[in-house]
């Protein structure tokens, strides 16, 4: 699905509107494809959704788009334990700093210090991540996997280092 997100968004500057906007483009699209695909999958059938570091940790100046990446997150573990009894897998992956529209809207400063926190030292292209999806439903991780804790390939959003308000 499209995804949504404007520069720098505080809480304060998000009206309705664009609150409904973005999660109507960034989560209501994952809804409306696994109720297509459902009645079209068999037994061994993955659904692979493309989730965000930021949807884990959340950005204090993406609010908007944090949230939606966290429903995703969400989402995808619901409908995993709704289709294990069918036998089909949904799983999420989060492909790290790609080369996207909101990337580029962040300041240049911050920009750099993420790109030089990245152990190759450049972003992704897009085009790079849909090759990793077929990876994740490869006939010989038929086993549960558990989740990974995220790693962390820049300094820390918003220099927060603890979830509680100081």
């Amino acid at each position: 699905p499209a995804q949504v997100a404007g520069p720098r968004i505080l809480v304060h500057d998000i009206n309705d509107d664009r609150l409904e906007e973005t999660f109507r483009t960034n989560i209501f699209g994952y809804f409306h494809m696994a109720q297509a695909a459902l009645p079209h999958l068999k037994v061994a059938a993955s659904i692979i959704n493309t989730g965000s570091v930021t949807g884990l940790e959340g950005s204090a100046k993406l609010l908007d788009y944090s949230a939606t990446k966290g429903a995703i997150h969400a989402f995808t573990k619901s409908l995993a334990r709704e289709m294990a009894r069918h036998g089909i897998r949904v799983n999420c992956i989060c492909p790290g700093p790609t080369d996207t529209p909101l990337f580029r809207a962040q300041p240049e400063k911050m920009q750099d210090a993420l790109v030089r926190a990245i152990p190759l030292r450049r972003l992704a292209p897009p085009s790079g991540i849909p090759p990793a999806h077929p990876l994740v439903p490869a006939r010989r991780t038929t086993c549960r996997p558990r989740p990974v804790p995220p790693r962390r390939w820049g300094p820390p959003r918003g220099g927060a280092q603890s979830h509680t308000p100081r």
